[in-house]
């Protein structure tokens, strides 16, 4: 895999998961790994509340918006792209969401 270019989310969860997943560190999604970045202020919702958007902070980590149309539908979307940097911020932290996704495993448990 060419770490050199910007990718999706869903690639990097992938290599994430066929990388670093272990007893330690449990396979991730997309949506876990998107509130982690949302929860510490890399993504945000905007008003129309589709798609998470990169906040500033995001921004200067590189991480872009581009919009794209599906090819059978014609239906427009966003797709944010994380480049080197942002994958790299994201490697460095993997500790931090495991751990961030634990604490709210066992807050869910609590609640049950």
């Amino acid at each position: 895999q060419d770490r050199n270019i910007d990718v999706a989310m869903y690639r990097l969860v992938k290599y994430i998961n066929d990388t670093f997943a272990d007893k330690e560190m449990p396979n991730l999604t997309t949506v876990e790994l998107g509130r982690w970045l949302e929860n510490t202020g890399y993504l945000q919702l905007p008003e129309d509340g589709r798609n998470k958007i990169p906040t500033e902070k995001g921004s200067a980590l590189g991480i872009v918006t581009e919009k794209r149309v599906r090819q059978a539908t014609g239906e427009i979307y966003y797709i944010n792209l994380y480049p080197q940097a942002a994958q790299q911020f994201i490697f460095a932290n993997l500790p931090a969401v495991a751990e961030s996704l634990a604490k709210e495993k066992d807050e869910k448990l609590a609640d049950a």
